[in-house]
């Protein structure tokens, strides 16, 4: 067995959480076990995702497998998981005095004990956000990648790459896992006209006609296939009657689309993406917009 890890990238709303939930769904559904560790905006806690998703293995893991891990190697990992001690009702051990040798101890520790439960099972970890991961769970991911441990694990993670200035420390990993054979990516866009045609006549319940297929290449142009917008713009449409149908009962368009606008969800995500540019970016794309 060996490490897999599979790194997606997208811009919000693109469909990489829903990706993998299907994925992990389809995974569980063939008895892999499947945990999920998520990194959040602004709060940069060293391991955040990998605590909560190895918390999540190790409660659910059984205690005998537990306890042979914690007697051979794993007693510095109950410093990063709690739940290690609590489950087995054993003391954490104090941390040494050298920082180095520490991080050390705790990603062999985590190699190990991956590879102790994945044993009975594979483990699908789920790695969410990594746009806001901090520098030290990224440090973890790459010595389990270069790790001659052998486990039944694959990591999963996403991230945004519009997110990403050019000294964050994500940027430095993707490089670096560019070499590694067990490493792969996965660079997820937008819808085309042709499937952004199908999606409509699936919520149509037919084959569109000339307006509707005109409906689909315009809703490219302002969305450029994002599933998300589509859904919302759809939806907007329909809540605000611009669709009707005729006498057979087909769905076609009853107003412009021009003269309809965007859902204010559509507009809230792009007004926070366009905050996180910079005032002066702000300014020149207001003005450009105004031009």
């Amino acid at each position: 067995h060996q490490l897999r890890v599979t790194l997606i990238s997208g811009e919000p709303g693109i469909g990489k959480t829903t990706l993998v939930a299907q994925a992990a769904r389809a995974a569980h559904e063939m008895g892999t076990g499947v945990v999920y560790g998520g990194c959040e905006e602004g709060l940069a806690v060293p391991y955040q995702p990998w605590i909560s998703a190895l918390t999540q293995l190790v409660e659910h893991a059984d205690e005998h497998a537990l306890r042979e891990f914690v007697d051979g190697r794993g007693a510095a990992t109950a410093r990063l998981i709690p739940e290690l001690a609590r489950r087995l009702s054993i003391a954490v051990p104090d941390a040494g005095n050298d920082a180095d040798a520490e991080r050390f101890a705790i990603f062999e520790g985590v190699a190990h004990l991956l590879a102790s439960l994945s044993a009975e099972a594979p483990v699908m970890l789920v790695l969410d956000d990594l746009h806001w991961v901090d520098a030290a769970s990224l440090q973890l991911l790459r010595h389990l990648v270069t790790a001659a441990v052998p486990m039944a694990v694959h990591v999963v993670g996403t991230y945004r790459e519009s997110d990403l200035s050019r000294d964050h420390p994500l940027v430095g990993l993707l490089a670096h896992l560019r070499r590694e054979p067990a490493v792969d990516r996965l660079d997820l866009v937008g819808l085309d006209d042709v499937e952004i045609i199908e999606l409509l006549g699936a919520a149509a319940g037919h084959a569109l006609a000339d307006d509707g297929i005109a409906l689909g290449h315009a809703l490219r142009r302002e969305t450029a296939g994002n599933p998300f917008f589509l859904v919302e713009v759809i939806r907007h449409l329909a809540e605000t009657g611009a669709f009707a149908q005729d006498e057979d009962g087909r769905w076609g368009l009853s107003a412009e689309l021009d003269a309809v606008g965007l859902p204010s969800s559509v507009r809230e995500v792009v007004a926070n993406r366009v905050a996180r540019l910079g005032e002066d970016t702000e300014r020149a794309l207001s003005l450009a917009a105004v031009i």
